[in-house]
């Protein structure tokens, strides 16, 4: 498709989403065969895809975790933002930069539950937290740029120890966005933070034709914060022998001594 046919595309989105946009009951997706393990509690007309890539080791900057690919799914009243590579992935040995999380916007209403599915630390369980919607304070600018070929404007924030830049596009009222970014007026499509470590980019949207279920996994779930979950990630990388030990019933292999690893959270407070 080239750039004409995509602005053009993009602009009856933008123009027509919330007006036409067809959603489902979410008891008639209960039977889907991707969900028999999941609870459908929205269902999306619009599917977003994101490139984000991130410095793991800050002592290293200049070498980015390979790319994840992840996909943001807005409902009527949630939203759903997880790695569609670890999807795709599950598998597969290469994954490599695959985030296990999967975050839900306004999931109970007012609030935010982030699931941590796939052990992407090898933490030996699966977890989930809720908090309330952060609210974060943006700064709107004069700047403008082109972001997947639609203009876009730019918006600053500090949030959990990063100072961020965010371009949204006023042409797609829908005031979501990648990962925990929310509430500009317009759909963002590129975030970065002033250290160049952490990078989320629009690679596609797409209006769906048939709504799709947006699903949280029904297992069994170790209920925690989002601090201590983020403690226990700091613990494991610190020492994963010693998280090994103390935490794992079953240790995979004689593994006696591993360095310690880079570790490089995205909140980082």
């Amino acid at each position: 498709m080239n750039r004409r046919k995509i602005i053009l595309v993009l602009a009856f989105i933008g123009s027509s989403l919330l007006a036409s946009a067809q959603y489902l009951d979410p008891s008639s997706l209960e039977k889907a065969p991707i969900i028999n393990f999941a609870e459908t509690i929205d269902s999306a007309a619009l599917k977003v895809s994101y490139r984000f890539t991130f410095v793991r080791d800050t002592l290293k900057p200049d070498i980015y975790t390979q790319p994840d690919v992840q996909t943001l799914l807005i409902g009527r009243k949630t939203s759903k933002y997880f790695s569609q590579k670890f999807i795709e992935s599950t598998y597969l040995s290469d994954n490599i930069g695959v985030c296990s999380f999967e975050i839900f916007k306004n999931h109970p209403e007012g609030q935010m539950t982030v699931t941590d599915i796939g052990n992407e630390f090898d933490l030996g369980t699966n977890f989930m937290y809720k908090e309330e919607m952060p609210v974060i304070d943006w700064t709107l600018t004069t700047d403008t740029s082109t972001v997947f070929y639609i203009p876009c404007r730019k918006a600053t924030a500090f949030f959990r120890g990063r100072q961020y830049e965010a371009w949204f596009a006023s042409s797609i009222p829908i005031g979501e966005g990648p990962w925990k970014f929310h509430g500009l007026p317009g759909l963002i499509l590129k975030v970065s933070d002033s250290k160049l470590q952490i990078l989320f980019e629009c690679t596609g949207i797409q209006q769906l034709a048939k709504p799709e279920a947006i699903a949280i996994h029904r297992l069994n779930y170790q209920i925690t914060t989002r601090q201590e979950l983020n403690r226990l990630y700091k613990e494991f990388m610190d020492d994963v022998v010693g998280y090994s030990k103390k935490h794992l019933t079953e240790l995979m292999g004689q593994v006696d001594n591993v360095p310690p690893l880079p570790y490089n959270p995205i909140e980082l407070e």
